[in-house]
């Protein structure tokens, strides 16, 4: 987790863990990536990894983000990046089913990655 954190930081991108209903947002104005203090590890590295994917190649398309069939391609793009970075992470030990089931990643255009209950 650490090398992640320092990742980001070479990046320039700060990072804040907070008390928050969403699992992380990436505020590119800002260059600020916010991640729910109340996840645990394996979340918290998916759910930086999914937000890094949007820094990485989202940042200029941020007017896009709000239209639907653009939104849903990049939480797309970023569920996979971040499925691919733990599936290397752990030396292929993880496959994609395993991720998708264990974050509960929808396949369609609902992106509800481990949502909790209210």
């Amino acid at each position: 987790m650490d090398e992640l954190i320092k990742r980001l930081e070479q990046l320039g991108i700060n990072f804040v863990m907070n008390d928050m209903d969403k699992h992380g947002y990436y505020l590119p104005d800002i260059k600020t990536m916010f991640v729910d203090e109340k996840l645990d590890e394996e979340e918290t590295k998916y759910t930086i990894y999914h937000e890094l994917a949007h820094y990485l190649d989202h940042s200029d398309y941020i007017a896009l983000y709000k239209k639907p069939v653009y939104h849903y391609k990049m939480e797309s793009e970023a569920n996979d990046y971040a499925i691919n970075q733990l599936i290397k992470e752990h030396d292929g030990v993880y496959n994609y089913s395993q991720l998708i089931d264990k974050f509960n990643i929808s396949m369609g255009r609902d992106v509800k990655y481990f949502r909790r209950s209210v």
